[in-house]
């Protein structure tokens, strides 16, 4: 993909740990995937961090674990591969719908991801990501593996298996990847304060409903046991794969109470 995408962005220099950074992050390129599984709400909403997220139900009573993995292979913090375990939920919804807000995403502004975990593999990034948005982040071991049937990442910490995340890209049969762009949201908590971040994208994309077109592995580590006593289903529900992938990471837009 060009660097058209970036023409506009105007960065700042900030000090961070010791080293200087510029702001936004942008991601130049980039290959992801997200797949969305569901858990009980009454597990999930136990998850959350303030009264003002609620949970973005697919169904009644059952909510959704989104786990998304980017591998970061030109930024303007240098390469990493990145992890994020997320919950999608609403800010201080007036109205909740199961469902629509996940199928219709670009017209719910108070949609956004409550990200619980955020594994990185540079200390640059686990600087950058914890002291500017709060982001739960830690260093671990991120790997894909690509071949003809499967995109699998392995998740681990110190040899420790946490998770793995297996997409059948044959599910996708002869489709080709269309240009799709989406300002979503995170919700990260720092200093007592809700920060919401919006992050401008654009991507190569292919997504699917078809169930089981991912699928979880867990581990033995805290974690693994963390999703699993959630209830966190093995199959997917929701499955999306963005081989071209570009974004900007600003600061937060916004700070409520938590």
């Amino acid at each position: 993909m060009d660097r058209s995408f970036f023409n506009h962005i105007r960065q700042q220099t900030v000090r961070l740990s010791g080293r200087d950074i510029q702001l936004p992050l942008l991601y130049y390129d980039v290959s992801a995937f997200a797949s969305s599984f569901t858990a009980p709400t009454r597990l999930v909403k136990g998850i959350l961090p303030s009264r003002h997220m609620k949970p973005a139900e697919i169904l009644p009573g059952r909510s959704v674990v989104t786990i998304a993995a980017f591998e970061y292979r030109d930024t303007s913090v240098g390469p990493y591969n990145e992890v994020g375990i997320t919950i999608p939920v609403l800010l201080d919804p007036l109205i909740r719908l199961p469902g629509l807000p996940l199928l219709l995403e670009k017209r719910y502004k108070k949609l956004g991801f409550y990200v619980h975990h955020l594994p990185v593999t540079t200390k640059v990034a686990y600087d950058a990501g914890r002291e500017v948005w709060g982001y739960p982040k830690f260093i671990g071991e991120i790997t894909f593996a690509d071949d003809d049937n499967a995109l699998t990442m392995t998740l681990e910490e110190k040899g420790d298996l946490i998770l793995r995340v297996r997409l059948n890209k044959k599910a996708f049969g002869s489709r080709k990847p269309s240009p799709y762009s989406w300002d979503f949201r995170t919700y990260t908590v720092k200093d007592g304060k809700i920060l919401r971040t919006v992050v401008a994208t654009r991507s190569m994309y292919l997504r699917t409903m078809k169930k089981g077109v991912s699928t979880l592995e867990l581990g033995s580590h805290r974690i693994a046991k963390e999703l699993a006593s959630w209830d966190v289903t093995r199959e997917s529900i929701d499955t999306r794969w963005m081989p071209d992938f570009q974004s900007i990471l600003p600061e937060a837009e916004s700070r409520h109470e938590q």
